[in-house]
């Protein structure tokens, strides 16, 4: 009666500390999971037409949260409507913009 017993007892120990890591774990992910959520994630894309003749750039909050502070920094800045009018013209790459709401989009022909 007492082996059964010691036996029984460990492995209900053991069951309550694999059901105590997995808890942890599933604690962590579900953590991780509403934290990714409140962040903004801020991606930038090019389109092009159905016809090829026009390119555009897309800068678009997909995450959840609000983003504060995006400015977009060009390397090369080319001629992007007319002759004289360059990139470094618009508030988003020139100062950056203060609040960017989730699923905010902006567009530049």
């Amino acid at each position: 009666m007492t082996f059964i017993t010691l036996v029984l007892s460990i492995i209900v120990a053991l069951a309550t500390i694999v059901y105590t890591i997995v808890n942890y774990y599933m604690y962590k992910e579900s953590k991780a999971t509403r934290l990714q959520k409140a962040e903004p994630i801020i991606v930038t894309f090019l389109k092009c037409s159905s016809d090829h003749s026009l390119l555009s750039l897309y800068v678009k909050n997909i995450g959840e949260g609000c983003a504060r502070d995006v400015a977009v920094h060009v390397d090369k800045d080319y001629n992007l409507f007319r002759e004289n009018e360059k990139r470094q013209d618009y508030r988003l790459f020139n100062d950056g913009v203060s609040v960017y709401p989730p699923q905010y989009e902006l567009h530049y022909c």
